[in-house]
């Protein structure tokens, strides 16, 4: 009997016991032997299908370095193309992660089905009035219900799969009544009284200007997906609801000594996220974002944001080309994450980093009509070197800004794919093969 459990010596008999282990456990857990032979034999070979990252380059080390380490992260997870488990899709859909982890799958991989099934499971868990919740959660955090929302509109920006959207837009309504109808007097949300039960009660006696401006920004996200689906009368009435709503928090919530916006008109707490949000949804003036998230990034007494609400702090800093504070701030993204998300698949935080340094800093994005855009954002890098896969075909982009901030290179488009560059308020129309790039 002792014999038995003696490791066999030889690789081939390793290599059965190994799989004979596997199959025991997958009857054991209820798992299929199929999952497990693709978790844990073949993830590397079908991720190389699924990453879109050919090459990377730029003048900065320090960037290079956390490039090359996020994407050796990124192909250590596993991207099926069906026929996902529950085990494995669980960090895609674990809310606040969900939507970051989504955009990472979005913008680096040429996967659909890991998104598409994080967007309708968390559907499948809403409750009667149409709020998201998690499956393990004992109160819904009505925030996660806008930030369903935004994972909405990330996925039909990137991939523009109406067949897939158009089931889910009238969620995207019902979430919104909702939320309009906790509106109060001063025309921000006020504290939530419908359903109260169902709810966190942290946020019972709460009114929070940083709550009002993510509907503010999520908001505009739906116009944009209504837009898309022709219907511009529900496009019209969020927006302008989204400006009321916004004008509302500039005149409740903003100190004027401070230039900053308040967490809410009773007390003068102020936090990194509502001033990203004050930024991102043009609630305070484009001359003020600069030294408004200089205060954001340098002030002891601001309330600091949580792991997953870092995503807006550099969308904002790219909004307002802060370029060398947002590769100053990328430094220390990976701590932030590892403080919450330990519980996570720990690559999936690794890899996050090269979705940052791809789709903020330099800006590539796809838009809906499949348009491919390119906005660096200056002060990042002085020379860019990058091959991607994109679903139109591969792009290709070389190009440098020089101390005069002229911005030249070579970029290559695939065939039938247009697109725009973006730089110094100037933008270049892009067209199918190799082009060259001057903006002044």
């Amino acid at each position: 009997m002792i014999y038995l459990f003696k490791i066999p010596q030889s690789y081939f008999n390793r290599k059965i016991l190994y799989l004979l282990t596997f199959v025991i456990l997958s009857f054991a857990s209820s798992i299929s032997y199929s999952e497990i032979l693709k978790s844990n034999f073949i993830h590397y070979d079908s991720i190389k299908n699924n990453i879109k990252i050919k090459s990377f380059s730029c003048n900065d080390l320090k960037l290079n370095t956390i490039f090359d380490s996020s994407l050796k992260a990124l192909q250590r997870i596993y991207f099926p193309d069906s026929a996902i488990s529950d085990s494995l899709l669980g960090p895609y859909i674990k809310m606040p992660f969900a939507r970051i982890n989504c955009l990472m799958v979005l913008s680096l991989t040429n996967n659909d089905f890991i998104v598409q099934q994080a967007i309708l499971n968390l559907w499948n868990n809403r409750d009667s009035t149409g709020l998201i919740k998690n499956p393990d959660q004992k109160f819904i955090d009505i925030e996660n219900s806008l930030v369903w929302i935004d994972m909405v509109y990330d996925y039909i920006q990137y991939r523009n799969d109406t067949q897939f959207v158009m089931p889910v837009v009238p969620g995207i309504s019902k979430i919104l009544d909702w939320f309009e109808m906790q509106i109060g007097s001063n025309g921000m949300l006020g504290p939530v009284s419908n359903n109260i039960d169902i709810l966190n009660p942290e946020m019972k006696d709460k009114m929070y200007a940083c709550l009002s401006l993510h509907l503010v920004y999520t908001s505009r996200k739906a116009a944009s997906v209504y837009q898309m689906f022709g219907k511009k009368k529900e496009a019209r009435r969020v927006l302008e609801l989204s400006e009321n709503i916004a004008l509302a928090v500039y005149n409740n919530c903003l100190d004027a000594d401070k230039s900053l916006i308040a967490d809410n008109p009773f007390y003068k707490q102020f936090s990194q996220v509502t001033n990203a949000f004050a930024v991102l949804t043009n609630t305070v003036a484009q001359i003020e974002y600069e030294k408004n998230l200089e205060k954001v990034l340098n002030d002891t007494h601001m309330k600091w944001c949580t792991p997953d609400q870092w995503l807006y702090i550099y969308e904002a800093l790219s909004k307002a080309g802060m370029g060398k504070q947002l590769a100053l701030q990328l430094e220390y993204l990976p701590k932030r994450l590892n403080a919450k998300m330990i519980a996570y698949n720990s690559y999936i935080q690794k890899a996050i980093p090269a979705f940052i340094i791809l789709n903020t800093m330099l800006g590539l994005t796809t838009e809906p009509d499949c348009s491919i855009i390119i906005r660096p954002v200056q002060g990042v890098f002085n020379k860019i070197s990058s091959a991607i896969i994109l679903k139109q075909g591969d792009v290709n982009i070389e190009i440098e800004a020089d101390k005069s901030e002229i911005l030249s290179g070579m970029i290559i488009l695939p065939e039938n794919a247009n697109g725009k560059i973006f730089w110094n308020r100037k933008c270049q129309n892009l067209y199918p093969g190799k082009q060259k790039i001057k903006i002044k």
